[in-house]
């Protein structure tokens, strides 16, 4: 298969069987000098989308990019860049997640886990999840909880604690009075 110049800085070569339509389907190139150095890059096939004019598109970026000293002035380089920037997207978006996520929805992955792992004590820490720390925390994101909601928490349990030894110490006089 020879190549063929489709124009300044651009080449194709022709497959021998396969087709685009009627013609035989064609493998783009591009060729230009880079820092002294003949490069080419291939570029695609005409089936899957490349064109003589597609072609001249990229191979003028590169060219200005090498001129101006900005951008990447290879494919490669426009690849790499491409994969750093999405790279930094899903980090932003995983990082956003993480800065979005509530004490519930940390609570219900651990609850999992822990019923996984077979643990017996699953229930009982939802049960005090439901009624201590649900009402406080339960909504709030990870990034608000503060020193001040485990006190509130706390405080919460002792003032509990002792309505239940209130109650418990009036249940105890009132049989101890009836028994008299």
């Amino acid at each position: 298969m020879e190549w063929k110049k489709a124009g300044q800085g651009i080449r194709y070569r022709e497959h021998s069987e396969r087709k685009n339509g009627i013609k035989p389907d064609r493998y783009f190139s591009i060729y230009f000098r880079s820092g002294g150095k003949q490069i080419e890059q291939g570029l695609g096939w005409g089936t899957e989308g490349m064109t003589v004019e597609k072609a001249r598109s990229i191979l003028n970026e590169l060219k200005n990019n090498q001129r101006q000293g900005t951008g990447p002035v290879s494919l490669q380089e426009k690849r790499e860049l491409e994969q750093v920037r999405k790279a930094n997207e899903r980090i932003k978006a995983e990082q956003h997640d993480k800065e979005s996520m509530t004490f519930f929805s940390l609570f219900e992955i651990y609850l999992e886990q822990q019923k996984a792992d077979g643990k017996k004590t699953w229930k009982r820490e939802q049960e005090l999840y439901k009624c201590w720390i649900q009402p406080v925390i339960g909504n709030l994101r990870l990034l608000d909880i503060a020193p001040i909601h485990f006190e509130r928490i706390k405080s919460n349990m002792k003032v509990d604690e002792v309505v239940k030894t209130q109650n418990r110490d009036d249940t105890t006089k009132y049989s101890t009075a009836r028994n008299e």
